[in-house]
């Protein structure tokens, strides 16, 4: 994706890269993580989408580590205070309190479509977890 300049907005979980939640970890302690809040009537009622970014952080150990952009997403309902949604990204966009919000609903809704459909598939017969990988054609 990067020798094509493609910019990504990928899902990255603690497990996933540790060394990027390391250096996270320190910016909220110091008040030097910004956030944004917006409410959302969802047809239903309203939700409050939560986001904290992060730009410039290193992905890993080393000379060679990319510097990357890193967001947090929660969506929670304004009423009851009740999570509904959390996922953290990272991406080469570079996040602005004018654009965070929209990069962050486009990662969610990304994970969301991949999520959903590969359920759908799973479940309707196409034993996804034997077609993919495994070293076989």
């Amino acid at each position: 994706m990067l020798q094509q300049r493609c910019h990504c907005i990928l899902t990255c979980t603690p497990d996933s890269q540790p060394k990027f939640y390391e250096r996270v970890a320190f910016w909220p302690a110091n008040d030097a993580m910004a956030t944004r809040e917006e409410p959302h009537w969802n047809e239903r009622f309203t939700e409050v989408t939560m986001v904290r970014y992060l730009n410039e952080v290193l992905l890993r150990r080393g000379d060679e580590a990319l510097s990357v952009n890193g967001f947090a997403i929660t969506v929670v309902d304004a009423k009851t205070g009740a999570q509904l949604s959390h996922k953290s990204c990272i991406t080469k966009h570079r996040l602005t309190a004018d654009n965070v919000v929209d990069v962050a609903q486009s990662g969610r809704g990304r994970w969301k479509i991949e999520n959903e459909n590969t359920n759908v598939l799973k479940t309707k017969g196409y034993h996804l977890e034997h077609n993919f990988g495994h070293g076989k054609p």
